[in-house]
């Protein structure tokens, strides 16, 4: 049975005590049933999964390996975005688009853009913390899990989100005049 597990902001702003309604999760094949599957069988499997479980999907981006769904009774209200956990093998010769398998839990927290918000939640609510996201939040400096830049150059718009991190630390009261970038 896959795990599903919260993962990025939401996670980040309930430690700031900032409620959030941005609520995303990553869905973590089992190795079994990861094994001899393409990234596209992956997220087939994933699809298929959600509906049996009775979640109402309303926008799949398969190109993201991403869908936004409801989910079942009793929190039919909350919609959420779910992407399969994956990892980059290798870049094909001449292009940007990598050579994607499943992955780990490890490998899609790895990929996102701050190791504040590399942090996750079990549905036991235990916190996965594997890039010491909660010592970057509590020093309110940002770092990424990746090298700097290539995590950047993987998708610009992070510069901007830092921004925005930055003003959810001022919104939280947890910005001083020592915040900075790092790394």
């Amino acid at each position: 049975m896959p795990q599903i597990f919260e993962v990025g902001g939401k996670v980040r702003d309930e430690l700031l005590g900032i409620q959030s309604k941005d609520a995303d999760f990553s869905f973590v094949l089992t190795p079994e049933e990861a094994q001899d599957k393409t990234i596209h069988a992956a997220f087939q499997f994933m699809k298929d999964w959600m509906l049996e479980a009775g979640f109402r999907i309303f926008l799949e981006t398969e190109d993201c390996l991403t869908i936004r769904a409801k989910f079942p009774p009793p929190h039919q209200a909350l919609v959420t975005d779910f992407v399969l956990a994956r990892r980059e093998l290798e870049y094909l010769s001449g292009t940007r688009k990598p050579i994607v398998v499943p992955g780990t839990l490890e490998d899609d927290l790895q990929r996102r853009d701050f190791t504040v918000n590399a942090l996750a939640k079990s549905k036991t609510g235990e916190l996965i913390d594997l890039f010491n996201g909660q010592t970057d939040l509590a020093a309110r400096v940002l770092r990424t899990p990746l090298p700097p830049m290539m995590t950047l150059a993987d998708d610009p718009l992070r510069a901007l989100r830092a921004v925005l991190i930055f003003e959810t630390f001022t919104a939280s009261g947890k910005k001083d005049d020592n915040s900075r970038n790092s790394n």
